[in-house]
């Protein structure tokens, strides 16, 4: 069964990734931002988005916030971002229906990756609906980040068992 309505997940794998220049862990929600936005304008353009996030802590709402703002004036070094609208809105999953179903459907992505099983049972109902485009040779709504990352290969692995 498909639903009419794409979905798009990023897998950060944590275990990989280190800021170059100090060493430490890198922020992962910095990064899956960066790729979100990124992914909209890329594949979706002609649309406006406003981005719905977790109420985690007022430090990490902030921080995204402003990063918002600045993509919203400068961009970064690569593109612009007008398609989206707004200020992130941060809603608590326990009040916004969509931010619950969000947080089930991330959470069989993240069981099938960590696991390393694209069989677990959740994840493959919701592979067909991972958005793709037509003419594509991998599934953009799925992006494991960073791209050294081994689990790259069971993203690519999952669009091959979907392509059969």
């Amino acid at each position: 069964m498909t639903c009419p309505t794409a979905v798009y997940f990023f897998y950060f794998d944590e275990s990989g990734s280190r800021d170059p220049s100090t060493g430490t862990p890198d922020q992962p929600k910095d990064h899956l931002y960066v790729l979100l936005a990124v992914g909209m304008r890329e594949y979706h353009s002609r649309h406006l988005a406003l981005i719905v996030m977790d109420d985690t802590s007022k430090q990490l709402n902030r921080s995204v916030t402003l990063q918002h703002a600045q993509f919203q004036r400068r961009g970064n070094p690569n593109m612009q971002f007008p398609h989206i609208v707004e200020y992130p809105f941060f809603t608590r999953s326990e009040l916004s229906n969509g931010v619950q179903l969000a947080d089930l459907l991330a959470y069989n992505v993240y069981r099938a990756f960590k696991d390393e099983c694209l069989d677990y049972k959740y994840f493959k109902l919701m592979l067909p609906n991972i958005y793709k485009r037509k003419e594509a040779n991998a599934l953009d709504g799925l992006k494991v980040w960073p791209d050294t990352s081994p689990l790259v290969a069971l993203a690519s692995k999952a669009w091959s068992s979907l392509s059969r």
